[in-house]
C-alpha cells in the first residue's frame, strides 16, 4: 500500500496565513517585531513537526511519497489583502527558509552499558528510548541501575557535558529483587524518570558517584544522539543560491552576517530593513536553521588562541563584560556573588580562572572551543582559515553573481599577541583548547 503525505511546504504562504491568523496586516504598529518573531518562531516549530512525521515514515520503513506544493504566482484571495509592506517583508524572510525536502538531522538515541571492570555494575535498564530526537528536544529517561559492594556513601549521578544532576535513587523493584538475589539494592534499584535535552555533543552518562573518603566514580551507561543520516549543521541559510553558512564567534562572523544580510536582502544591514533586530546577531539569531541540505556549506576558522586574544580584547576589555555594571545585570544560576566577583580581569587572571568566568553567558559563548559546538569539517564543502578572507569573497562572488567585499565591522579593543601572556597562560590555553588545535590540525599548531 502506498502512503501519501501531502506536505505544505511553501515558507511565504505559511507565514502569510499564521499572518493572517493573528491579523498581522499593520506593518506600523510598534509591536510588529515581536509579532514577526511569534510567527517565526511558531513556523519553525511547524516546520520541524512536518519534518518529524517524515523521518518516522523513514525510520520506521513505511511507504510514502511527498508531493510538494509549488508556489503559486498570484496568491488565493485571502491574501490579496496584505499590505505590500507586509508583503516585502515575509518575502524576504522565504529567502532564509529550507523547504520541507530539506529536511534537519535527527538523532537517534544509543545506549551503551556493560558490567563495570571491577563488577560492581550488574545490570543498567533504562526506560524505551525514542526513535529519534532533534537537536536540543527534552525527553524523559527512566529505568534502574542494580550494584554489588558498594557502600552507602555512593549516589547515582547523570552527566551531560559540564552539568551534574544527582538522581533519586532506591525506589522499589521487586522484579530485580527476584533477578539479582545476591545484590543488596535490587529490591530498590529504580530511580526516578528526569527530563533532559539531547545533544549530540554531550552524551548522558549515568555514573556511581563518591566524594568520601575518597573521590570515585564509576561509569554504570552511556546514552549517545547518534545522527540519523548526517550531522547537523547550525546555521544561515541562503534560499536563492542553496548556501549555508556556520558561525563561530570571533571568527569574522559579524562581518560575513553582514556581507550575506546584504546579498540577499540588497541593501546593507541598517534600521530601516532590519525587522527591527538590534544588530545583526539578534537578527540572524532567530533565522537560524539546520543548513546541512545546503547545496554548499562553508565555514570559517581561526588558530584557537589568536582567538582568544581577539575575543579577550574585544568582549573583556572594550565592551567591559566582567565589568561590575554588567555583570551585576546578568541572570546566573547560581547567582553570583557580587561582593566578592573578581571584576576586570588581566589577561592572565582570565586565563587562570577561565571556567569561572565561563559563567557569564556572553563570556562562555564567545570563548567556548568552538570543538565543542562545530560539526565534523568533513561535513563542509570548505573550510576556510582565517587567513583566506579574500578567498572567500572571490568565492561568493562567484556563486552569487554580485561582487562581495568583507567589511571588518568588530575592531573594538586594542591588539594583543602571546607576548602579553605567561609561560603559565599559554600552557593553559593550550590544554583549553586542545581538541580545537587537534580538530584544525591541517591549519594550525600550538604555540
Amino acid at each position: 500500500m502506498t502512503q501519501c503525505l501531502l506536505g505544505w511546504h511553501a515558507p511565504l504562504q505559511r507565514l502569510a496565513a499564521l499572518a493572517l491568523d493573528r491579523k498581522f496586516l499593520d506593518t506600523e504598529r510598534p509591536d510588529v517585531v515581536e509579532q514577526l518573531m511569534q510567527l517565526l518562531r511558531q513556523d519553525r516549530r511547524a516546520h520541524l513537526r512536518l519534518s518529524r512525521v517524515l523521518a518516522g515514515l523513514r525510520v520506521g520503513g513505511l511507504p510514502h511519497h511527498i508531493q510538494p506544493l509549488d508556489e503559486v504566482s498570484a496568491w488565493p484571495r485571502p491574501l490579496q489583502g496584505l499590505r505590500p509592506g507586509l508583503q516585502a517583508l515575509l518575502a524576504q524572510e522565504a529567502e532564509w527558509r529550507t523547504r520541507l525536502d530539506q529536511p534537519p538531522s535527527f538523532l537517534q538515541p544509543v545506549l551503551h552499558s556493560q558490567a563495570s571492570p571491577d563488577g560492581s555494575v550488574l545490570h543498567v535498564m533504562t526506560s524505551e528510548l525514542p526513535p529519534l530526537l532533534h537537536e536540543g528536544d527534552e525527553w524523559t529517561l527512566g529505568g534502574s541501575v542494580v550494584v554489588q559492594g558498594l557502600g552507602a556513601e555512593w549516589r547515582l549521578v547523570m552527566r551531560q557535558g559540564r552539568h551534574w544532576r544527582r538522581l533519586t535513587w532506591h525506589q522499589p523493584s521487586p522484579a530485580l529483587a527476584a533477578q539479582f538475589p545476591g545484590a543488596a539494592n535490587a529490591a530498590e534499584a529504580r530511580f526516578k524518570p528526569v527530563n533532559l535535552p539531547a545533544l549530540r555533543m554531550q552524551p548522558t552518562q549515568l555514573l556511581l558517584r563518591r566524594d568520601e573518603p575518597r573521590p570515585d566514580s564509576v561509569t554504570a551507561a552511556e546514552i549517545q544522539f547518534q545522527p540519523l543520516d548526517r550531522d547537523r549543521i547550525l546555521g544561515i541559510f541562503l534560499a536563492r543560491w542553496s548556501i549555508g553558512y556556520r558561525p563561530l564567534p570571533k571568527v569574522a562572523c559579524t562581518s560575513i552576517k553582514e556581507v550575506l544580510f546584504q546579498l540577499v536582502v540588497g541593501e546593507k544591514f541598517s534600521p530601516g530593513v532590519n525587522a527591527g533586530a538590534a544588530h545583526v546577531h539578534q537578527y540572524f539569531d532567530i533565522r537560524e536553521q539546520d543548513i546541512s541540505h545546503a547545496g554548499w556549506r562553508f565555514v570559517v576558522v581561526r588558530d584557537p588562541i589568536k582567538r582568544f586574544l581577539s575575543g579577550f580584547s574585544n568582549r573583556v576589555l572594550h565592551h567591559k563584560e566582567l565589568s561590575r555594571s554588567y555583570v551585576s545585570r546578568q541572570s546566573v544560576d547560581p547567582p553570583l556573588n557580587i561582593e566578592e566577583f573578581p571584576f576586570d580581569p588581566n589577561v592572565n587572571q582570565f586565563i587562570a580562572n577561565f571556567e569561572f568566568y565561563r559563567r557569564i553567558p556572553s563570556i562562555d559563548h564567545h570563548f567556548q572551543p568552538i570543538s565543542e559546538f562545530l560539526a565534523p569539517l568533513a561535513s563542509f564543502d570548505r573550510v576556510y582559515a582565517f587567513e583566506e578572507l579574500d578567498q572567500l569573497c572571490r568565492d561568493l562572488s562567484e556563486r552569487t553573481g554580485q561582487s562581495i567585499a568583507l567589511p571588518h565591522t568588530q575592531r573594538g579593543g586594542p591588539k594583543m599577541s602571546l607576548a602579553s601572556l605567561t609561560p603559565e597562560s599559554i600552557v593553559t590555553l593550550k590544554k583549553i583548547y586542545a581538541e580545537d588545535y587537534q580538530l584544525l590540525a591541517d591549519f594550525y599548531t600550538p604555540p
